[in-house]
């Protein structure tokens, strides 16, 4: 795997993540109905999950050296009170089909947190399909779909209907 699409994938996650606070209110419907994807696994059932409704809580991103793109985005599954951010990384940062390969850099990583635990999931296999890519402040649009392990547990989740439509920064 590119140690440094690795790694951008790596800090981006920590940065969403960090981002979510504990919320001692009941947490907001999210109704970001552009940034969301179905998980089936891991203990969900059908689970839609939706990032929050504010760009701020979602962009894209371009490696300026190597080219490959980066979208990150966070939200709350609302049904089980959990918090996740997910980041879905492409070789390039341009429009495209591509399958999911840790050697080409194109992968999707998921981190649930609820209160009991943290799980992070990598995937083993899927797709991702970049509809557009635009400047710095337009957008990057497509489609993800594919099956996560989990680092530790063995739980598999299955990403299915992925969409996303963030910012480029």
């Amino acid at each position: 795997m590119n140690p440094k699409i690795l790694a951008l994938c790596f800090i981006a996650v920590v940065t969403i993540a960090a981002g979510c606070k504990t919320e001692t209110t009941a947490p907001v419907t999210p109704t970001a109905d552009k940034n969301s994807f179905v998980g089936n696994g891991a203990g969900f059932t059908n689970q839609l999950f939706n990032c929050s409704p504010s760009d701020d809580s979602g962009s894209a991103m371009m490696d300026p050296v190597f080219g490959n793109g980066a979208i990150v985005s966070a939200g709350h599954v609302t049904t089980a009170n959990n918090k996740f951010s997910i980041s879905v990384t492409t070789k390039f940062a341009k429009p495209g089909t591509y399958l999911v390969s840790s050697v080409d850099g194109n992968l999707i990583t998921l981190q649930i947190s609820s209160a009991s635990d943290d799980r992070t999931f990598f995937s083993a296999s899927g797709s991702i399909v970049v509809t557009s890519w635009g400047a710095i402040g337009e957008r990057a649009k497509g489609t993800f779909q594919g099956r996560l392990g989990a680092t530790t547990g063995g739980e598999i989740l299955d990403i299915t209907n992925g969409q996303f439509d963030c910012v480029v920064r």
